[in-house]
């Protein structure tokens, strides 16, 4: 419509729209703001993956130092006194509020009698979060990320399985007709708080990897964390992995500690003289 007083035509306004320039300053602005934020999301994720891990251990450490009390000693790691192969996590059912499962367990049975409905192989396919890391891939029934510390040569043992030697030198050993006591601590020589008990081993192959399984133990031999795949200590914590002491502590071990040092935490007796940063 004409304007009445000047009789000219009001002129229409210039539709607001982005320019292809202008779009892409966003878009880049938009990746520049993602790229400096997604570490961080990415860091505090894995600092609660870490923190729910050491609380795992540390109730694992809380529930073996409730069965030293109950038994005088520590659950041996494999019980294999009569070629049954039982865990050190079965002994513990009780201390971890897995009643109902430890009834279940038959020890007078090997650990994977029956099948996937019945027997001791069905108890063992329970899932129990207490035993998985939030950081590891791999999920499968039974599956655990924690494992019994039997021992190392690290620090300069001796191979073998005889007393006094590095793989009967951890405090969850395995037990034989031979060897049938498992560890007190009494026999934590070197201080409950120098002495690795339990430590990530995460995403181990089965039978390795299943909670009730007597290979749920394992010797550390191969070198510094994070590079043996089948048996050495093994997270996906940045350069680290988590354990839990004798005493019930819970300390992070590092990719780059010195290899003695780490051999003589993980055994009980090798009257190492070790300073280290817990």
């Amino acid at each position: 419509m004409a304007d009445c007083r000047t009789g000219r035509q009001p002129r229409k306004r210039a539709r607001q729209a982005f320019t292809l320039v202008e779009l892409l300053v966003v878009i880049g602005i938009i990746g520049i703001l993602v790229a400096l934020l997604l570490p961080a999301v990415q860091a505090a994720r894995e600092a609660a993956h870490r923190a729910s891990c050491q609380n795992n251990l540390r109730q694992l450490g809380v529930a073996l130092q409730n069965f030293h009390a109950a038994h005088n000693q520590f659950p041996a790691g494999s019980d294999e006194t009569r070629g049954l192969t039982h865990s050190w996590i079965t002994h513990l059912l009780p201390h971890l509020e897995q009643e109902t499962l430890y009834q279940r367990y038959d020890f007078s049975r090997p650990w994977n009698d029956g099948d996937a409905t019945a027997g001791n192989f069905s108890v063992g396919q329970a899932i129990l979060p207490i035993l998985r890391c939030p950081s590891s891939y791999f999920r499968w029934p039974g599956d655990t990320d924690y494992g019994g510390m039997e021992g190392s040569s690290l620090s300069g043992l001796s191979f073998g399985i005889q007393p006094g030697q590095a793989w009967v030198a951890g405090a969850l050993i395995t037990t034989t007709p031979d060897h049938p006591e498992p560890v007190n601590l009494a026999s934590v020589v070197d201080g409950t708080s120098q002495t690795i008990m339990v430590v990530e081993c995460a995403d181990r192959e089965t039978p390795n990897g299943v909670w009730a399984s007597g290979s749920n133990c394992f010797v550390h031999e191969n070198g510094p964390i994070n590079e043996d795949l089948l048996n050495g200590i093994r997270s996906y914590h940045p350069r680290a992995a988590q354990s839990v002491f004798v005493d019930g502590s819970v300390h992070t071990l590092t990719q780059d500690m010195d290899l003695y040092v780490l051999g003589a935490v993980c055994t009980r007796y090798g009257r190492e003289v070790i300073q280290w940063d817990k």
